[in-house]
């Protein structure tokens, strides 16, 4: 090999090796080989050996399902106006547990009130007008204040008597006239009758 040869050889190791100790240098020291902080050292206590029991404990990943689900609805709709307990809290059967706005089932209850009162009323003239036509008599019940005794007058017997097969010819009638299923005729015929 001539001179000149090993000359440039050398000279480009040299300037390989002096390019990477700049390099080195100019990117300063690497965090993975910075001098690591001494470990503090671990504390050590003596004790005599003695037998019980160890506990483990294991931990992982996975669901849990209750063996006992209970769902919990209220009776009646509404706004709730207030709850009694607070979330996580264990309660007892029994417990009040919210309270549902009352004016909704209140209103519903005086509107049956006052249907019944207006049942009653009508109920009450009907009896007095059987009872002006000898249809009926109409008694006090011995055993309650608040019912009546019916009793069916020889008139009202014979009524009876003569309204009853002709409530069954004529039920017959519309019966069979809704089952053919003419309306025209149903039409007709119910006008007829009435």
């Amino acid at each position: 090999m001539s001179r000149r040869a090993v000359l440039i050889t050398a000279s480009a190791a040299c300037l390989a090796v002096l390019g990477f100790f700049y390099w080195y240098w100019s990117q300063g020291p690497d965090p993975a080989h910075a001098a690591r902080p001494a470990r503090a050292a671990v504390p050590v206590s003596v004790a005599t050996a003695s037998r019980q029991d160890v506990p483990v404990y294991l931990t992982g990943l996975g669901t849990v399902q209750a063996l006992f689900t209970v769902g919990i609805h209220a009776q009646v709709d509404g706004k709730l106006k207030e709850v009694f307990f607070k979330e996580g809290q264990r309660v007892q059967k029994g417990d009040v547990l919210a309270k549902i706005d009352p004016r909704l089932y209140q209103a519903a209850l005086d509107q049956v009130k006052a249907h019944k009162a207006q049942d009653e009323a009508t109920l009450t003239a009907a009896l007095k007008s059987l009872d002006r036509r000898g249809l009926v008599r109409v008694s006090a019940n011995p055993g309650d204040r608040r019912s009546r005794l019916l009793t069916l007058t020889p008139a009202g017997r014979s009524l009876l008597a003569r309204a009853v097969p002709l409530w069954k010819r004529t039920h017959a009638e519309v019966e069979g006239l809704i089952r053919d299923g003419d309306p025209i005729s149903l039409r007709n015929n119910l006008r007829a009758l009435s």
